[in-house]
């Protein structure tokens, strides 16, 4: 329910921009991912049922979480519904049991993308940081997600200001923490691990399209600020250099990283969010153009907004 629908999504948007490619791309999508194998409609209450989080080829389905509108599992969450393996009440009725816990303090509240402390003082860190919310809305339009009065879009543009800002007040002269590969070891890092001298730069391209907080001005200025430490280099293999464009980690107090530390699972999310930023939302607008999506988008509209209110901290109402 995280990874799939990112392949799901993309074929989708294969058959609307390659017409000669429609229609093998529409073949492997519906044959390679049937949702319906991930449906429990076992009733809650008014919650109709249950999304699996994965299916094991030796142990059968697995169980998790999936009651969050703030993580990864989004896309496949409304991909279920847009291709009717869940029903559209599985939005309202099932996922805010939990979903509707704001996360952060002060005018930065998000949408808690699982348990909103992993015990690191860097803040929007818990889970997988920003990354949890920014995938899915590579695709997903925020404007036509019913959730509630803090938008997705504004929830993970609070994130990364919430990040930003505290960098600021920090004086470190970049920022970014989301899962990573580490920039000094072969390691994978996520949440305890993250430290500040070690910034990944693929968030701040997913959030280029981002408006909340000047957010997207922010993120361009980060990764403008990456290339100039060195962070672009290419790899040096001894005889050839490659440019893979930007590490996947850095660290900005010794301006150094692993010569070889390029994680294209990352370097594809910066990619995706460059061009929606540059090319108009085409990502999404791909998207949203394909019968799946607008299915969906109709039936959510149709849904009440189940996270109607959000916490007065004293501050402006968001």
């Amino acid at each position: 329910m995280t990874d799939l629908p990112q392949l799901y999504a993309a074929l989708m948007i294969v058959e609307q921009s390659w017409p000669s490619l429609a229609t093998v791309a529409a073949s492997v999508r519906v044959g390679m991912f049937d949702l319906t194998d991930l449906w429990n409609p076992a009733a809650e209450g008014a919650c109709p049922g249950q999304l699996f989080w994965a299916m094991h080829m030796c142990d059968g389905v697995e169980t998790g979480p999936l009651n969050y509108y703030g993580n990864d599992a989004l896309l496949g969450e409304f991909l279920a519904v847009a291709t009717g393996a869940a029903p559209p009440t599985f939005w309202s009725e099932c996922l805010p049991r939990e979903g509707c816990e704001l996360c952060g303090v002060g005018p930065y509240r998000f949408y808690a993308p699982g348990d909103c402390s992993c015990g690191n003082p860097i803040p929007a860190t818990a889970v997988g940081g920003p990354f949890l919310q920014l995938a899915p809305l590579t695709y997903l339009d925020s404007s036509q997600l019913p959730i509630g009065s803090l938008s997705l879009a504004d929830s993970a543009a609070n994130m990364l200001a919430a990040q930003r800002d505290w960098a600021a007040d920090q004086a470190l002269a970049l920022w970014g923490w989301a899962n990573h590969s580490d920039a000094e070891t072969c390691n994978y890092l996520s949440c305890t691990m993250f430290t500040p001298e070690v910034v990944t730069p693929y968030i701040s391209g997913m959030g280029l399209s981002l408006t909340r907080n000047g957010i997207d001005a922010s993120c361009a200025e980060n990764l403008f600020a990456f290339e100039q430490q060195g962070a672009g280099a290419p790899l040096d293999t001894g005889t050839v250099f490659h440019d893979f464009g930007l590490l996947d980690a850095w660290n900005h107090l010794t301006m150094s990283g692993r010569n070889d530390n390029f994680l294209y699972l990352d370097t594809g999310w910066l990619v995706l969010g460059a061009i929606n930023a540059c090319h108009g939302d085409l990502v999404r607008q791909r998207f949203a153009a394909h019968p799946v999506a607008t299915n969906g988008y109709a039936l959510l509209a149709s849904l009440r907004i189940p996270c109607p209110v959000i916490l007065d901290d004293g501050f402006p109402p968001i």
